[in-house]
């Protein structure tokens, strides 16, 4: 009898517990997508100073995949509905938004495809987090 009490226990929390990871899990991954892709700026930028040449960053928001280029070259690529499952979208409206960075690490307004503040959202069912790329290149989160 009172291992049949134990186990009603175990049970009841374990369906608490378990109800409560997924809520969890989708906050965490909404956060984690907002940093890839601050971190992917970033790293846009030393590329540029490190290889002495233009290095853009797209972000695809058809496909949820954000790319590292370097003239022909894809230098990295972070797939976030893949990884993260998490949906991107841009305040621009296109299917694909982009920033370039020079060798000095500025971004090139001439090549970048936003001339105004870029807001960046990721979604999770009802979860959503969102950074900010200004047209030279700075995150506000």
């Amino acid at each position: 009898m009172e291992m049949v009490v134990v186990v009603a226990i175990v049970g009841v929390l374990s369906t608490i517990t378990i109800q409560r990871i997924g809520p969890a899990k989708a906050q965490y991954s909404v956060r984690s997508s907002r940093t890839a892709v601050a971190t992917m700026v970033q790293r846009a930028r030393a590329h540029a100073v490190e290889g002495a040449g233009l290095t853009r960053l797209v972000m695809d928001n058809v496909n949820d995949v954000a790319y590292l280029i370097q003239g022909s070259d894809t230098l990295e690529t972070m797939r976030l509905g893949e990884e993260f499952d998490a949906d991107m979208s841009t305040s621009g409206g296109a299917n694909a938004e982009w920033i370039c960075m020079n060798s000095k690490g500025y971004a090139d307004t001439r090549c970048t495809s936003f001339s105004n503040r870029l807001t960046v959202s990721f979604t999770i069912n009802e979860y959503s987090d969102s950074l900010a790329i200004l047209p030279m290149g700075q995150v506000i989160y």
